[in-house]
């Protein structure tokens, strides 16, 4: 008997890059992916189910709006998207940050982690 893939809620409003990495992840059978294009889309969402794994763009909203949500989407871990070019780097209820841009498999080897 095989585990249920995990339940993964990806946050990223640049079109491209979320459907890349929503589209490998579900063909190669890594996890449930969850699409959010808007901050208002993931808050919505996390509220209706808990997520394995939330990956949260911090170029789609305001650094503090987006730290916000990730100390509360109640997600088992959280990986933030850091926009190329940013002084800062949030930690607070991170699991682990990643500096766009950034290849998708790379996104991948922290989403299987």
């Amino acid at each position: 008997m095989t585990a249920p893939m995990p339940t993964v809620l990806l946050f990223e409003p640049q079109f491209v890059l979320r459907r890349t990495v929503a589209a490998a992840a579900r063909h190669l059978g890594m996890a449930q992916v969850h699409e959010a294009a808007t901050l208002q889309a993931a808050v919505r969402m996390a509220s209706q189910q808990r997520y394995d794994l939330a990956i949260l763009a911090f170029d789609g909203a305001s650094m503090a709006e987006v730290e916000a949500f990730a100390r509360s989407c109640n997600a088992g871990r959280v990986i933030g998207l850091i926009p190329a070019g940013s002084d800062t780097v949030p930690c607070t209820g991170m699991s682990c940050t990643l500096r766009k841009p950034l290849k998708v498999r790379e996104l991948l080897q922290h989403l299987q982690g």
